[in-house]
């Protein structure tokens, strides 16, 4: 085959697409359509929390050992330094950060301003989902950001968000029978989460409108990014589908 054209891809629109097949999926008409659709809802999560912390260094989303946020040394301006501490969550395997004070690192190996002995790995969707929920560290890139703050609704949705991928994922060949309703409940409350990551933190740079999109109306007032709109519609539509 001499085809020549590529598939491109980059760390926007790489949720961007995954929310996207969500509602592709949705509109299919058979139940086993639901196992696409929780695919794609934990892939638009998981990708829309890196998208809001690796800003303009992707290692910042790399990790070099699984208990790196345990002891992970950072110092903000004039301030002291301080260690993150994992509190893990009653259920599950989720956890958020607290940070508490801590004598200077003796070399900056251990910090997170020093990347270079990280391996190319990228963090799990809990390390993920603990930072964008990160007001010290993670989610004070701007002065205008915003972090991730989880109901209790939305925390028990996304466990089993991640429960049920995993077990359709690694599919054990036994029968099973899931709920249709659970799984409704799931994304009407991830969506909610999803809305916040792509539209809300300020976190996240998205690229400029193309050239063949109108940036001005008639009253020359700057019109949102195309991106925005393109996320705000399809979440819009796939409200509607699940009311």
């Amino acid at each position: 085959m001499n085809n020549k054209s590529y598939m491109e891809i980059d760390s926007i629109e790489n949720p961007v697409n995954s929310l996207e097949s969500i509602l592709f999926f949705l509109l299919r008409e058979d139940n086993i359509k639901w196992k696409w659709v929780l695919f794609a809802l934990h892939h638009s999560l998981y990708m829309f929390c890196i998208a809001n912390l690796e800003g303009s260094n992707y290692t910042q989303v790399l990790t070099k050992d699984f208990n790196e946020d345990n002891k992970t040394c950072v110092k903000k301006g004039d301030g002291p330094w301080k260690k993150s501490k994992k509190v893990y969550k009653v259920r599950g395997k989720g956890y958020t950060l607290e940070w508490e004070p801590c004598d200077e690192p003796e070399n900056d190996t251990d910090s997170e301003s020093n990347n270079n002995n990280r391996k190319e790995k990228l963090i799990g969707i809990w390390t993920a989902l603990a930072r964008v929920q990160d007001e010290f560290f993670w989610m004070s890139r701007y002065t205008f950001s915003k972090h991730l703050v989880l109901t209790d609704n939305e925390w028990d949705s996304i466990h089993l968000l991640v429960r049920y991928r995993n077990e359709l994922q690694h599919f054990v060949p036994v029968h099973w029978a899931f709920e249709i309703g659970i799984f409704e409940k799931i994304c009407l409350d991830v969506l909610k989460v999803i809305e916040f990551l792509a539209l809300v933190t300020g976190q996240i740079l998205y690229p400029e409108n193309d050239e063949n999109f109108d940036v001005e109306n008639d009253d020359s007032e700057i019109k949102e990014n195309e991106y925005k709109i393109k996320i705000k519609k399809i979440i819009n539509m796939i409200r509607v589908y699940l009311s």
